[in-house]
């Protein structure tokens, strides 16, 4: 007993679905972006139905690129597999696969079910468009495909860029272009016009004016601080001497003082002497030799 309204082949395709889920061919993560600018466009559908001529208007009039058809019936028993070996006849001849199918019943779309069809499409090594049947009619290949179109002349919309967008895209960049290199330009001739004024030979011979000046002023100054060091190293080198001198053993010898020395030493104690012992006597201006014949001892001292 089967519920009504639910035939064989919709158990099927839910069967289907299922085994094809868990391999994994409807992921979110397997699906690739479309190129910006493809060259070639691989399309597979029926050669003499409207759809080869709808998505051919809407290329040539968006975006010429060349177009290939993989010719495959798209209703029938067992078309499943013709479906499949015109995804895999247009490997490396394509940059984009377009499978397309007009509208028609479940039964119409039921090859695109099929897990031949869904794993050509998964495994097609560039992206795919699936644009099979209405807006409103879902298939496996729809879900395995890397973006779903409503129609077939959507899918070739999506395939394609709009030449006349590109070409107001074009004209903003060369106006943005334009725009920036005046402004370069401008910022150029400022920059020129600032060197030029810097590298003027009056305003170095100035520059080297100011800095001789410079340097005349920090030498004056260096030779002032110079004398000032001087001067007052003199005075102070003229009250050590000053200092020397009063306390010099010479100034009390030319009093008429003299030293008595033995071996370079002064004699500074009678008690020291011995008759008969040689002194040197140190006077102001000279020394003299002498022989000690007696010494008298002041007892007192």
């Amino acid at each position: 007993m089967l519920r009504a309204g639910v035939g064989e082949k919709y158990l099927l395709v839910e069967e289907w679905k299922k085994a094809l889920a868990a391999e994994g061919l409807f992921l979110a993560e397997r699906k690739r972006p479309l190129p910006g600018f493809p060259k070639t466009i691989g399309v597979v559908t029926s050669e003499t139905g409207a759809v080869i001529h709808d998505i051919r208007n809407v290329i040539s009039r968006r975006y010429p690129v060349g177009i290939i058809i993989s010719p495959t019936a798209v209703q029938g028993e067992g078309v499943h597999a013709d479906i499949a070996r015109a995804i895999r006849r247009l490997r490396g001849r394509a940059d984009i696969v377009i499978v397309a199918r007009g509208g028609g019943s479940f039964e119409d779309l039921f090859p695109f079910n099929h897990p031949d069809v869904v794993r050509a499409i998964a495994t097609c090594p560039v992206p795919v468009i699936s644009a099979i049947g209405h807006e409103v009619d879902i298939t496996l290949s729809d879900l395995a495909a890397d973006v779903r179109a409503p129609t077939p002349s959507a899918a070739a919309e999506l395939a394609v860029p709009d030449k006349n967008v590109l070409a107001e895209t074009l004209i903003t960049l060369k106006c943005q272009m334009g725009a920036g290199l005046d402004a370069r330009l401008q910022r150029a001739r400022e920059m020129t016009g600032d060197l030029r004024e810097r590298l003027r030979p009056q305003r170095f011979v100035r520059g080297i004016s100011q800095r001789q000046q410079a340097a005349a002023d920090f030498a004056e100054r260096l030779e002032r601080d110079i004398r000032a060091r001087i001067q007052n190293e003199e005075l102070a080198l003229s009250g050590l001497r000053a200092g020397l001198d009063a306390t010099s053993p010479l100034r009390i010898l030319a009093k008429g003082y003299c030293i008595a020395e033995r071996n370079g030493y002064a004699v500074r104690r009678a008690a020291g002497i011995a008759a008969g012992e040689r002194l040197d006597i140190r006077f102001f201006d000279g020394k003299s030799h002498m022989v000690v014949e007696s010494v008298n001892h002041d007892r007192d001292l």
